[in-house]
């Protein structure tokens, strides 16, 4: 954008190694004068030239006495360092001011830097550079094209400040950004993007009420990106070995991304953080809450989820084929989940950890976990098995062949549970076990039970009978 607002405006009204020179005349087809020589009409082929800054139009109007240039015609500006063209074009020396309007079209040396718009316009006075009617500014890369599209362009020189206003438009490689304001800070190499931004990289959306982005300037590539107040950021994966595609979103006050290139590498969220997942249904989402949430990304693939402070993580999975899901919560102080092609691969919550899980159809019946920490362990879909450490407690409900039998209670140091189609199969007990079985009740009033005590224990999933 800067490079493109300044050529050959800059130029012209501030030529390199400026002396004062004089704006020369070299020729024109036919001229005539006027008011003893203060009024010069310029017809045919006309050309000016000011130090190594060249002008070029099919006629002028040149007032001497105020030193001001008015162009018509194939307006053309070349120096060393590129060109404009448009249809028309003024220059007035003792102001520094010049400008190309209709159509003006600006490229660098290179050919590789250009801008397009209606009018762009070049202020000595205030050192501002302004294009508007349309402008879009581009820089060709040999991987990808910056493009810029508004309503305005403008460029503060003494500030090193770009901006874009209205309706603005940023591409570049797979990053496509959309604002009603864009605020480039060379000196801090900051970009903004103002009202209700929404920044798309791929299948990932980043949108809030402002959207910060550390840039490059001389790579162009964007470092980190940061969403404030009211930040949203929705992710999409690629569709894994079976065809399915994991979705997820996160929110918060602020959204904090590492990008390399136009790839998402870390994402964070902060101030009442909360997100989520699904794939086909998206009735079905697992939701996470937390203080802060963090997502880090291998490639374009979801690896690890993080949440800390008051973590609050809920899941179901897919249904069986009698259309019922596994539904779970979990709750601690920290929660890391590894995933691998967008399934949990293992869970980990700490301290004060807390588990709850039942059956889709029947939220009377939770089984329980409590402990220091809960640690899962997922095989494909469903949950494999459990570790509980540290004052452990499970407490679940057991069934047979879908008829319920009884509950059972297990204590210790140390829980390891193994899981089968989402119930629990055997509990193994170390240090200071304790286990009790309660069994369907026989009468109204009374239950059998079953209660042992031991270093260790190791139990089977029970059955009804003692």
């Amino acid at each position: 954008m800067i490079l493109g607002i300044l050529l050959g405006l800059l130029c012209l009204a501030r030529p390199a190694g400026d002396k004062g020179e004089p704006l020369i005349l070299e020729g024109a087809e036919h001229f005539t004068v006027e008011g003893r020589g203060a009024m010069v009409n310029l017809v045919g082929n006309v050309r000016f030239h000011r130090g190594d800054v060249k002008l070029r139009a099919d006629q002028a109007l040149w007032d001497r006495s105020q030193d001001v240039v008015n162009f018509n015609g194939n307006f053309q500006v070349d120096h060393p360092s590129g060109k404009i063209r448009s249809f028309s074009g003024r220059y007035e020396r003792a102001t520094g001011s010049a400008m190309a309007t209709n159509g003006a079209v600006l490229t660098d040396s290179t050919g590789k830097v250009t801008l397009t718009a209606n009018t762009v316009t070049y202020n000595r006075l205030t050192r501002t550079a302004e294009a508007f009617g349309a402008p879009v500014f581009r820089k060709i890369d040999t991987l990808d094209t910056l493009e810029i599209r508004a309503q305005r362009l403008i460029w503060q020189e003494k500030e090193k400040i770009a901006q874009a206003l209205g309706d603005v438009t940023l591409r570049k490689g797979t990053l496509v950004a959309k604002a009603s304001e864009a605020r480039l800070e060379q000196n801090s190499h900051k970009l903004f993007l103002r009202g209700s931004p929404v920044a798309t990289m791929g299948k990932r959306v980043l949108k809030g009420r402002e959207i910060q982005l550390i840039v490059d300037l001389k790579t162009q590539k964007i470092r980190e990106i940061t969403v404030n107040r009211n930040a949203e950021g929705v992710f999409q994966n690629d569709p894994d070995s079976s065809g399915q595609v994991n979705s997820g979103r996160l929110s918060g006050d602020t959204l904090h991304a590492l990008v390399d290139g136009d790839v998402l590498k870390d994402v964070w969220v902060w101030n009442g953080a909360k997100g989520s997942s699904w794939s086909r249904d998206t009735t079905r989402k697992d939701e996470l809450e937390g203080d802060s949430i963090g997502f880090t990304f291998e490639g374009k693939k979801l690896r690890q989820v993080r949440a800390f402070r008051k973590a609050v993580g809920k899941f179901r999975s897919e249904a069986d084929s009698a259309g019922v899901s596994q539904c779970g919560r979990l709750s601690a102080d920290t929660l890391i989940a590894w995933l691998v092609d967008g399934r949990f691969q293992t869970v980990s919550v700490w301290p004060k950890a807390k588990g709850l899980s039942w059956r889709s159809n029947d939220s009377t019946r939770k089984d329980e976990l409590e402990g220091d920490s809960i640690g899962f362990a997922f095989d494909g879909k469903k949950l494999g098995s459990a570790r509980v450490r540290g004052a452990a407690r499970s407490y679940y409900h057991h069934l047979e062949n879908g008829k319920y039998k009884g509950k059972n209670e297990a204590r210790g140091d140390l829980l390891r549970i193994a899981f089968k189609n989402g119930r629990v199969n055997r509990v193994r007990i170390t240090g200071t076990a304790r286990g009790t079985y309660w069994g369907e009740p026989k009468t109204k009033d009374k239950s059998d039970s079953t209660s042992a005590k031991a270093d260790s224990l190791r139990t089977p999933a029970p059955r009804a009978t003692k």
